[in-house]
């Protein structure tokens, strides 16, 4: 099921991602995913299947856009210790598993 079709009060606490989530009988569950666990830092942007993304973090935020989709923006080192703004849509690598928010596969 779509996370961001199927969640609402979506919000961060440090690196997780909380949101009430729908299940199958559309009863709202209390659900979170932390983000450190599927997103990481290469080069200062933001890649699934990597994990912690915060360690190398200026900041970080979950928004909301004006069409729903959810986005995860955050500032990151780059191997030059830079700063590089990289932003990912958690709608394409989350996913709703009736009222539990996991990543989606990558098979």
């Amino acid at each position: 099921m779509s996370f961001q079709l199927s969640s609402t009060d979506i919000n961060l606490r440090g690196t997780i991602l909380m949101a009430r989530a729908a299940d199958t009988e559309q009863n709202w569950q209390d659900a979170s995913l932390d983000l450190d666990t599927i997103f990481g830092n290469i080069n200062g942007d933001l890649v699934f299947g990597e994990q912690g993304f915060s360690e190398t973090a200026d900041e970080y935020s979950v928004n909301v856009d004006d069409d729903g989709s959810v986005w995860l923006s955050a500032t990151l080192k780059t191997d030059d210790d830079e700063l590089n703004t990289s932003k990912i849509c958690l709608d394409e690598y989350i996913m709703n598993d009736n009222g539990e928010l996991k990543p989606v596969s990558t098979n």
